[in-house]
């Protein structure tokens, strides 16, 4: 009773909103501020838009609630471009918590006028954390809801960001973020790797990688939802004809392996990159071999998978020299990793054992694929012997120590 009548006083102005501290606390504030959509009619518009203002100014902490407000009414055109001016003017300094809920209005609620304002105003004025904390993870992971949301309730929004990112010589995180977000869309998917594409070309594989290095590093928890996307796009940069493409796929499918450490989506791409060594295409087998070499790095994070990885051994009858090296210079960097965890005064002795046979199955392994390019004419020269019978006999003394 006491806020309805409340409401009526702040929409006709006889009590001005942004002095009423005295008279009630801020969650009561919150809760009428909520209620005005319900209240006021249409020809109340200005009276509400003026209070609603005049809070605003006077109490940034009100912005989240304000600005939902403002999303559920229906504006005339004069009053939404006056609202989408302040929603322009709060986003740059709007806390992070807040983002969310301002940019949906501006995505969803602002004048048709100011399209191309708005469209600048996501991609430059969005400033997100580099190393954003968990609680922060989960404000940017609303923002990226917000935009897919945003998008898909305007299409002249969506028609206008689809142009700036086209031509636009700047990439910006959220461009990236944008991206995802028109890619996860049947409607825009097509256009969205267009794009992508056209901006590897136009800025280079450098500059690119930086790019999504900036946009995804740190931020694994923030786009867990894009997570099918971002191996979409990983994926189709491996497929590529040229080395650009391949030198960012080769990042993005490391980056990706570093962000997410649920074992289910490694597990996915590390099958990626068995597929993409076994397609028979001499570059693109190259790039997938690299990122799992450079995985191999981490031998603690890529071991369980070590059995996938070891898939690849399967392809060694259609691979070059070079690359039959990589596959043996991951697969001993895994095994030999495993073996140095055998310690004689551990406890697990079972593992001890499985340990010991893991590197018994390599030195076995390497035995069957020598004898293998023995018989094979076509890859069989000295240099190729001389290096994987040293190999052989590196690893077979290790086994005796």
């Amino acid at each position: 009773m006491y806020s309805t009548s409340f409401t009526q006083l702040i929409i006709h102005s006889r009590y001005p909103l942004n002095n009423s501290h005295s008279a009630c606390p801020r969650h009561v504030q919150k809760e009428i501020v909520s209620a005005i959509p319900e209240i006021a009619d249409d020809t109340q518009q200005y009276q509400v838009v003026t209070a609603l203002e005049e809070l605003l100014e006077s109490d940034t902490e009100m912005s989240v609630v304000v600005f939902d407000c403002f999303s559920q009414l229906d504006l005339i055109p004069e009053h939404a471009n006056k609202v989408t001016d302040l929603a322009l003017e709060a986003l740059p300094s709007v806390a992070l918590s807040d983002l969310p809920v301002v940019l949906r209005f501006l995505l969803q609620g602002s004048a048709k006028s100011s399209v191309e304002r708005v469209v600048n105003a996501v991609r430059k004025d969005i400033e997100l954390p580099r190393k954003p904390s968990k609680e922060e993870s989960a404000h940017v992971a609303l923002i990226l809801e917000a935009l897919s949301s945003g998008l898909h309730f305007r299409s002249d929004i969506t028609s206008a960001l689809i142009e700036e990112l086209k031509n636009s010589p700047l990439d910006t995180p959220m461009d990236l973020y944008c991206i995802l977000v028109l890619k996860s869309r049947t409607r825009w998917k097509k256009i969205s790797s267009q794009i992508f594409r056209k901006k590897l070309c136009r800025n280079g594989r450098t500059s690119l990688g930086k790019w999504i290095k900036r946009a995804i590093s740190g931020h694994g928890k923030s786009v867990q939802s894009h997570y099918m996307t971002l191996l979409e796009l990983a994926e189709g940069l491996l497929l590529g004809r040229n080395a650009s493409c391949h030198a960012v796929g080769r990042k993005l499918y490391c980056l990706l392996f570093q962000e997410f450490q649920d074992n289910s989506q490694r597990q996915q791409l590390i099958g990626n990159l068995i597929t993409h060594s076994g397609s028979g295409n001499s570059m693109e087998i190259d790039s997938a071999l690299d990122a799992l070499l450079t995985l191999s790095k981490d031998e603690k994070s890529l071991l369980p998978f070590a059995v996938f990885v070891k898939g690849t051994l399967d392809f060694l009858s259609g691979f070059s020299l070079s690359q039959i090296r990589t596959v043996y210079d991951i697969i001993c960097a895994l095994t030999l990793y495993e073996y140095s965890q055998n310690t004689p005064d551990s406890e697990d002795k079972n593992n001890n054992n499985n340990r010991e046979g893991d590197l018994d199955e390599l030195v076995i392994l390497l035995n069957k694929n020598l004898a293998k390019e023995d018989s094979n004419s076509n890859v069989r020269t000295e240099q190729n012997l001389s290096r994987f019978h040293n190999a052989k006999k590196k690893y077979t003394k290790m086994t005796i120590v």
